[in-house]
């Protein structure tokens, strides 16, 4: 049974544990105009997103109450690389992805564990209404290709399975929360969706039209469109996010979770690092220490 998208204010809350540039070291070194040295580096990075109602100004426990996912994206992938292969497919005989060039950094993205809580309007009713939105609870898994095209292009399409109803656990993590911090019980998770095996498969892209300030500064609108279809989400989309400050480039906006904006855990420090004059100073110093040592 579908779970429709749900209406509510949201105020996310991310971590990013960054293992390492998704770019080598010479291609930041090109562009800050330095002498390439070799430097290691690592796979990629950990994000963790939370959504809960309780951090927006409202904080009505209704409809869509919780989100948290726990994720894993690789670094920049060769072009030959086999995790690359479903990019370069689709580049080649559709029009979903550019074919990756020296010009496309390609990323993966595995959701190793994601979970979000619905719940109808009234969760103090031991008997919900039919005529609001029932009790589920939805865990998954999944992987998500991404493609930034030189950074002012970014696809994305986000593959994900898993199951809903009272083996995804939605009552006791809300319950269990609940008795945590003191607050009243939902006490209708007796009448939650029944277990079954749930997909769904979206398709966004952005654009950026970055407008720099000087000193590092700049703003930038990306508008995108997007399509999710499937049995848990089915719906289409469009917005804009506009955005002001240093180091733009290092990412795409905030990560966060389906059905909210279309965000994306893609980072690249090196852009951020490039960006920011402080951050510049900084590489530069450690460069010349790498070349002293």
């Amino acid at each position: 049974m579908m779970v429709r998208r749900a209406l509510c204010l949201m105020i996310v809350t991310s971590v990013c544990f960054v293992l390492g540039p998704g770019r080598s070291a010479d291609a930041a070194d090109q562009e800050v105009g330095y002498t390439p040295v070799q430097a290691s580096t690592s796979p990629g990075l950990f994000s963790a997103v939370e959504e809960n109602v309780d951090l927006s100004p409202h904080g009505n426990d209704r409809h869509y109450v919780n989100g948290v996912k726990i994720a894993y994206t690789t670094g920049r992938l060769c072009n030959s690389s086999l995790w690359n292969a479903p990019i370069r497919w689709l580049g080649d005989f559709t029009f979903l992805f550019n074919r990756p060039t020296a010009q496309t950094d390609d990323r993966l993205q595995w959701d190793i564990l994601g979970q979000s809580i619905f719940t109808p309007k009234n969760h103090l009713a031991s008997n919900p209404s039919l005529n609001d939105r029932p009790y589920a609870g939805w865990l998954y898994t999944g992987l998500e290709f991404i493609q930034n095209l030189d950074n002012r292009q970014l696809t994305s399409l986000d593959l994900l399975g898993g199951i809903v109803g009272p083996w995804a656990l939605g009552r006791q993590v809300q319950n269990n929360v609940h008795a945590l911090f003191g607050l009243r019980l939902a006490r209708g998770w007796n009448h939650q969706l029944g277990n079954e095996f749930e997909f769904t498969t979206s398709y966004r892209r952005r654009w950026r039209f970055n407008h720099p300030l000087g000193e590092g500064y700049s703003w930038e609108i990306i508008p995108e469109t997007g399509i999710a279809a499937g049995n848990v989400f089915t719906f289409a989309e469009a917005g804009s996010l506009i955005r002001w400050g240093r180091g733009l480039n290092a990412d795409w906006g905030p990560e966060m979770i389906l059905p909210g904006y279309s965000g994306t855990s893609y980072f690249d420090p090196v852009r951020a690092a490039v960006t920011n004059e402080g951050l510049r100073r900084l590489y530069s110093e450690v460069k010349s220490f790498q070349k002293l040592s």
